[in-house]
C-alpha cells in the first residue's frame, strides 16, 4: 500500500480485510433481509472514462455540486469539477495530490481534502494550500462553521501517521490527541452540530460533544462513511457489508439485504431517503424504518466494472454517485477510468 496511491482493493478494501459484522453487544435488527425491486430507478450517467476517479461528491444545492478524486498514483493529478445544473466541467487546482474528500459552508468557503497531508481551502476567488503538518492522506473532512473544521485521516496499510484528527479554528490546523489511540486510519467526520461530532475508521468510531472526544464501543468493525439528517445518523462498511445506526444507547446493527455485498463504502441520509453505494456499482435507497430498494441493474450494462464510493443526496429527491474502477488500479496495465451518476425522480 503505498502512502500517496492505491493498491488493487484500495486503500478501503485493505482497511476491511479484518473486519467483520460483530453487532453491538444488545442491539436489535431493525430492518427486513431482503431488498425490494426498485420502481424504475432513474440513475443517468453524467460522465464515464473520465481519465482520473472521482470519489466524494458535496453540493449546495441540485446546481452547485463539486465532484473530487484524482488518479491515485497513476501520475493524472488532482480532479476537482463542478455541475451547474446543466454542464460538469473541470476546476482546476494546480495540485498533483488526489483530492479524498469535500466539504464546506458554502459554495465560497469549503475544503478539499487528500493525499499527503493535503488541505485546499477555496475562499470563493482562488484556492489557497493550508499547511498541516501530517504526511498523512486526509480522508475526511467537515466543517461545522468557517472557523471550526474537523479533517481525520492515516495511513491504511499502518507505514505511516495514523490516528490523524485535526481540527482548524480560522487560522491554522493543529493535531488533535485522540483518546485510547489504536493507531488506525480514520475515513470519514461529520457532525449534527459543532457539539454533536461522529468520525469512523478502522477502530471503530469516536464521538465529540463539543469538550470531549470519547471512543465508541465498536470493536472489531471498520467503518467507511458517516452521515445523518432527520432519518437517524448512520455508518457503513464492510466486507460483509455493514449498516450501523445510531440511538441514544449507541450503535445499533440494521439488517442489510441479502443481495447488498462486499464493500459498501458510501451513505448520505437525505430528506426521502438514506442513500448507499458499494462496490460493483451498488446503490440502495433506506426509508429508515422497513424497505430497502435496490437500483443496482439500472445502468448495469455501461458499469460492469465501476466500484462506487460516495453518494451524496440534494436535500430534493435527487443524488449523485461516483467511482470507477479504484480498486483494479493495482492490476498490470490498469488505467485510471472515472464515472459520474445521477438520481433525479
Amino acid at each position: 500500500m503505498r502512502t500517496n496511491g492505491m493498491r488493487s482493493r484500495s486503500v478501503l478494501a485493505i482497511a476491511a480485510l479484518g473486519a467483520g459484522l460483530c453487532g453491538c453487544p444488545g442491539a436489535s435488527p431493525v430492518a427486513p433481509a431482503e431488498a425490494d425491486a426498485a420502481p424504475a430507478p432513474r440513475w443517468t450517467l453524467l460522465r464515464d472514462a473520465l481519465d482520473r476517479i472521482p470519489v466524494c461528491v458535496w453540493g449546495t444545492s441540485p446546481d452547485d455540486v463539486l465532484v473530487g478524486g484524482g488518479s491515485f498514483g497513476a501520475g493524472g493529478g488532482a480532479l476537482l469539477m463542478r455541475w451547474d445544473g446543466a454542464t460538469l466541467t473541470e476546476v482546476p487546482t494546480g495540485r498533483t495530490e488526489s483530492i479524498w474528500w469535500l466539504h464546506g459552508v458554502s459554495s465560497r468557503d469549503f475544503w478539499a481534502v487528500g493525499e499527503n497531508g493535503l488541505a485546499l481551502h477555496w475562499d470563493g476567488q482562488r484556492f489557497t494550500t493550508v499547511p498541516t503538518g501530517t504526511t498523512a492522506t486526509l480522508y475526511g473532512v467537515w466543517a461545522a462553521t468557517a472557523t471550526d473544521v474537523w479533517a481525520v485521516g492515516g495511513t491504511a496499510s499502518g507505514s505511516g501517521p495514523n490516528d490523524v484528527l485535526l481540527h482548524y479554528d480560522g487560522v491554522a490546523w493543529k493535531l488533535v490527541t485522540v483518546p485510547s489511540p489504536a493507531n488506525a486510519t480514520f475515513f470519514k467526520v461529520w457532525g449534527r452540530s459543532a457539539n454533536d461530532v461522529f468520525v469512523v475508521g478502522q477502530g471503530g468510531a469516536l464521538h465529540y460533544d463539543g469538550v470531549t472526544w470519547t471512543r465508541e464501543p465498536l470493536p472489531g468493525i471498520s467503518l467507511f462513511t458517516v452521515h445523518g439528517g432527520a432519518r437517524g445518523v448512520y455508518a457503513i462498511g464492510g466486507p460483509p457489508p455493514t449498516l450501523l445506526r445510531r440511538d441514544g444507547a449507541g450503535w445499533s446493527p440494521v439488517r442489510v439485504p441479502e443481495d447488498m455485498s462486499g464493500i459498501m463504502s458510501g451513505v448520505y441520509v437525505d430528506a426521502d431517503a438514506v442513500h448507499m453505494v458499494g462496490e460493483r456499482h451498488q446503490r440502495f435507497r433506506f426509508d429508515g424504518q422497513a424497505t430497502f430498494l435496490d437500483d443496482s441493474a439500472a445502468g448495469a450494462e455501461s458499469l460492469a466494472r465501476v466500484d462506487l464510493h460516495a453518494v451524496w443526496g440534494d436535500g430534493r429527491g435527487g443524488a449523485f454517485a461516483v467511482g470507477g474502477n479504484y480498486m483494479m488500479l493495482g492490476s498490470p496495465g490498469a488505467k485510471p477510468r472515472g464515472t459520474v451518476l445521477r438520481f433525479s425522480k
